[in-house]
């Protein structure tokens, strides 16, 4: 009898911690999407793998949601404008 009870107890215990678990995992995914739309990213890297016209998309995408935008383009394989000689 007691680990029928015993039994009852730890099914009991554990379909209620599978609900907390869910509203716990609800409650953590709707405050990273809030973080994440309140912090969107400043900056967009564009690499050579893309072609023009997907380069031209980012772009205009980035200045869409962007209110001031300046666009600094640099040949890494000759002078890095960060490093410093």
């Amino acid at each position: 009898m007691e680990d029928i009870v015993l039994l009852f107890t730890f099914i009991i215990m554990g379909i209620g911690g599978w609900f907390l678990m869910r509203r716990v995992d609800h409650f953590i995914n709707m405050n990273q999407k809030r973080v994440y739309t309140i912090t969107k990213p400043s900056y967009v890297i564009l690499t050579d793998d893309l072609s023009d016209e997907e380069i031209l998309e980012e772009v205009r995408r980035f200045k869409e949601e962007n209110e001031s935008v300046r666009i600094c383009l640099y040949d890494n394989s000759s002078n890095d404008p960060s490093s410093k000689n």
